[in-house]
């Protein structure tokens, strides 16, 4: 029977396909989350509490996502190791409620849904006593959209000079060596489609593809959907997204490294199988499996990267890539969850309703996007002349190097080096031996390029201020002339700069005349 605590061994399987010892310290639910029962032991909890835990949460393994199970976990660890006791009593959860702010007083609702199941269960270790005191509570949710509402710089959408930053910064670490193809094309694929981490962590690499209809190709992806009520086995559901040719680049840069090392690492190659291998794998479980095994392990996400190891990556990401907040004037922080609320934002920003925004966050429902829904006057602003001389040095846009003389550039001896204005007017050199097809505006916002300290940057700026104008006169969306504002920060930055440098040089030729 279910309910008896006096039951052997028994083996369970999770919603993600793994198998447990319900009586086992350890339960591996997932790929990512591993469960260890013994800290009951240690917590001291009498037998009737900790068989009844078990149980109980052996069945929302059974029936429920993995994260779910993880957070009732440490709702209840969190619950014993405040209040110190060894059962649950409706005294002990009464002073628990006291401890608890109110901006944590979610945790005991999680505690009161699955005392409620326990109970209805059948399993003992919770008295009718303390149901009856729980069933009375009237508890707050958890608060939800404070920092899209509130527009934290910390933890709120990114603005879109930072978010530009932030991409510009990713361009250059990639082009520069710095960042792994995985980390560019993971970081590219949540800012270009909004998803959760966990959805891309989950992708094969069959997701990927494209149609060609009359010569016109359009990419698409299959993300595998998440967090959808009663839905939650591994990639049961999908959504197919049409994506830009230059996210769809990435992924299959993506796609070709991790076929080729699948092949230089086992030797062989079956298309079968590598069309349902991870487009982002765990290399350390992989590389171990034989190859005959690998089979039994893709209708899991065993192959698939950790969220552990997605933690790692955004710290590394954060350590190479380069971006800076024009509203705190100090370093970016890249957040997974930042760059979703700020493809929802943006989209809101835009005037795309609540269906839409539920649509392309892979909602269920619409219950959750108002907030994204900012008042108009509330939204960024194209940044004019003026805002640009304040936010510049805060901004720092432009992420070349400034040069007193051609000779210093590297590739200074190269005529083919030299960035134009106009056809006859040079404003610097670029430093890189690849080709480029951007365009002056585009070499200031460019790690490779090195104005000159003469160079005409005011007539850049001047010229990028014309065409600005033309477009508002046209009446031309304010999305696309607040495109070209890092640009303008950018630009902006250098004049001051080489005004700074221009200055300190003067003071250099004083002293030297003194002396």
């Amino acid at each position: 029977m279910e309910g008896d605590l006096n039951a052997k061994s028994v083996l369970r399987k999770s919603t993600a396909g793994y198998e447990f010892d319900e009586t086992s310290d350890e339960w591996r639910l997932d790929g990512s989350i591993q469960l260890k029962l013994s800290i009951l032991s240690e917590l001291g909890l009498g037998q009737k509490a900790s068989a009844g835990f078990r149980k109980t949460l052996s069945r929302y393994a059974q029936e429920l996502s993995s994260c779910h199970c993880q957070n009732i976990y440490y709702r209840i660890l969190h619950f014993f190791r405040t209040t110190g006791v060894k059962e649950f009593s409706a005294e002990a959860l009464s002073s628990y409620r006291a401890s608890l702010d109110d901006e944590h007083i979610w945790y005991l609702g999680v505690i009161r849904g699955f005392l409620d199941s326990w109970s209805e269960y059948g399993f003992p270790g919770v008295s009718r006593k303390t149901i009856n005191y729980l069933d009375g509570l009237t508890i707050k949710g958890n608060v939800k959209g404070v920092a899209v509402l509130t527009s934290c710089p910390y933890s709120g959408p990114y603005t879109s000079q930072e978010h530009l930053s932030l991409l510009c910064g990713l361009a250059n670490a990639y082009e520069s060596r710095e960042l792994s193809q995985e980390g560019y094309s993971f970081l590219l694929a949540v800012s270009m489609t909004g998803r959760r981490p966990v959805q891309i962590r989950h992708l094969k690499l069959c997701d990927l593809g494209f149609t060609d209809n009359d010569g016109s190709r359009s990419c698409y992806l299959d993300i595998p959907r998440a967090k959808q009520r009663g839905q939650s086995v591994f990639r049961k559901e999908f959504k197919r997204i049409t994506i830009c040719k230059d996210l769809y680049d990435a992924l299959n840069d993506q796609r070709n490294d991790v076929i080729s090392w699948v092949r230089r690492t086992f030797e062989s190659q079956n298309a079968d199988v590598e069309s349902l291998l991870p487009l982002f794998p765990e290399h350390s479980r992989l590389g171990e499996c034989a190859l005959t095994e690998i089979s039994s392990y893709l209708n899991t996400d065993y192959l698939h990267k950790t969220s552990a190891s997605v933690r790692s990556l955004r710290i590394k990401l954060n350590s190479v890539v380069n971006a800076h907040s024009e509203r705190t004037g100090g370093p970016l922080i890249i957040g997974f969850t930042r760059l979703r609320r700020t493809f929802a934002s943006n989209l809101a920003a835009e005037g795309f309703g609540p269906l839409v925004l539920a649509e392309a966050l892979d909602h269920s429902d619409t219950q959750q996007v108002p907030v994204y829904a900012r008042p108009e006057n509330e939204t960024a602003k194209v940044v004019d002349e003026v805002m640009a001389r304040v936010l510049a040095p805060l901004a720092m846009a432009f992420a070349g190097k400034l040069l007193d003389s051609e000779r210093d550039a590297v590739r200074g001896g190269d005529p083919h080096s030299r960035v134009k204005l106009k056809t006859e007017i040079g404003i610097g050199n670029c430093g890189s031996f690849r080709f480029c097809a951007d365009g002056w505006k585009g070499c200031y916002l460019c790690k490779s390029f090195q104005p000159w300290l003469d160079g005409p940057h005011q007539s850049a700026l001047d010229e990028l201020l014309k065409e600005r104008q033309i477009q508002k006169d046209a009446k031309v969306s304010q999305v696309i002339i607040g495109a070209s504002d890092r640009v303008l920060l950018a630009i902006t930055q250098v004049i001051q700069m080489c005004a700074a440098r221009k200055a300190e040089l003067q003071v250099i030729e004083g002293v030297n005349c003194y002396e």
